[in-house]
């Protein structure tokens, strides 16, 4: 079943009313937002044939972020509530007392009709705890039957989804409904006194019904099984520099680890990453083309909004071995008279 999440916070807080409100709490600042999140989550895993542990949560709360230049006022609390959010806008308007509005102007991203990348959905709602148990004991059982070298199984099914309204200094208000779901498996097999594993999992924004379909779980094991034989058999890497042929998926957090960090424009600004001075400069052969998407339908990495409201988009960042672009949010883009490229992230409302 679809949420609605304008209808799914009335529960909790009008925002109608915190629409009208939120222009004055950030009056005496640049810009800001109030971020009001709902989430929760399941998870099973099991381990040596046996559920090792189920759990349920969920969690709720806003933050209100004032920002004057380079400061940054917030306050948060895990109660959607009026008052709540009243006594903070107290609290980040004493703290900013007597700083000056530094006056940056801020390019926003259309208000609304941005395109959803994934179904507003509890990914988890149509399957059971126990229907999750069941599919982690078909696992165990189907991994252990490939062969007698199999001696270990490790497996975990996980299912959240967070709803978001972001209402900004505009009194614009942007939603945001984020599913997400993981099935994981490891296999560990041994041959005489050498033991190897394989590792596989699968997952995104989408409902956790597409992967309890016995096609779909069983090539997951087939591939951590794969990779945990082949191991028994490879010989150990040698050292040296060699060339490198990387697949695609997973690897891509290699370049996020390697590059993607330094290409955040706060560290750029800041003058702390290796990039800041390289701006239109060579930074890699020619053969290389970086670019950072958020618009991979039902995808991990992908959102319809960033969490200041911001639609996400393709950038690119390095052409042809040149830099071109950093990935900026409003603030830093403020500072550095550049468009948000939709990168605005928290790790929570807090």
């Amino acid at each position: 079943m679809s949420i609605n999440p304008a209808h799914f916070f009335q529960k909790h807080l009008d925002l109608d009313v915190m629409a009208a409100c939120v222009p004055g709490f950030l009056k005496q600042m640049d810009f800001g937002e109030l971020y009001c999140s709902y989430g929760s989550a399941e998870s099973v895993t099991l381990k040596s044939g046996l559920i090792e542990s189920a759990a349920a949560s969920t969690g709720q709360g806003f933050g209100l972020r004032g920002v004057t230049g380079e400061l940054v006022h917030y306050a948060h609390s895990n109660v959607l509530a009026e008052k709540d959010i009243r006594a903070a806008a107290t609290f980040i308007n004493d703290a900013c007392r007597g700083v000056k509005n530094s006056h940056l102007v801020l390019t926003h991203g259309p208000s609304t009709g941005t395109p959803p990348m994934y179904a507003a959905i509890n990914p988890g709602a149509a399957v059971t705890m126990d229907a999750r148990m069941t599919l982690l004991q078909e696992i165990d059982g189907y991994a252990r039957a490939l062969s007698p070298m199999v001696n270990e199984v490790m497996a975990a099914v996980s299912s959240s989804y967070e709803v978001v309204a972001i209402i900004d200094e505009r009194g614009q208000v942007h939603y945001d409904v984020r599913p997400m779901v993981s099935l994981r498996v490891m296999i560990m097999v041994k041959s005489g006194d050498k033991q190897e594993s394989g590792m596989m999992s699968m997952g995104g924004r989408r409902g956790l019904t597409e992967y309890m379909a016995p096609a779909v779980w069983q090539s997951i094991v087939d591939t951590a099984y794969k990779q945990a034989v082949t191991m028994l058999s490879a010989k150990p890497a040698p050292g040296g520099t060699m060339p490198i042929v990387m697949g695609n998926g997973w690897n891509g957090i290699l370049f996020h680890e390697a590059v993607g960090h330094g290409l955040e424009a706060d560290a750029n600004f800041e003058k702390s990453s290796v990039f800041h001075d390289k701006m239109n400069k060579r930074v890699a052969t020619d053969k290389v083309t970086l670019m950072d998407s958020g618009l991979k339908p039902d995808r991990r990495g992908s959102l319809t909004i960033d969490d200041e409201g911001t639609p996400t988009q393709l950038t690119t960042l390095i052409k042809d071995g040149m830099l071109v672009s950093y990935l900026y949010d409003p603030r830093m883009g403020a500072l550095m008279d550049k468009p948000s490229t939709g990168s605005g992230r928290r790790e929570s409302y807090a």
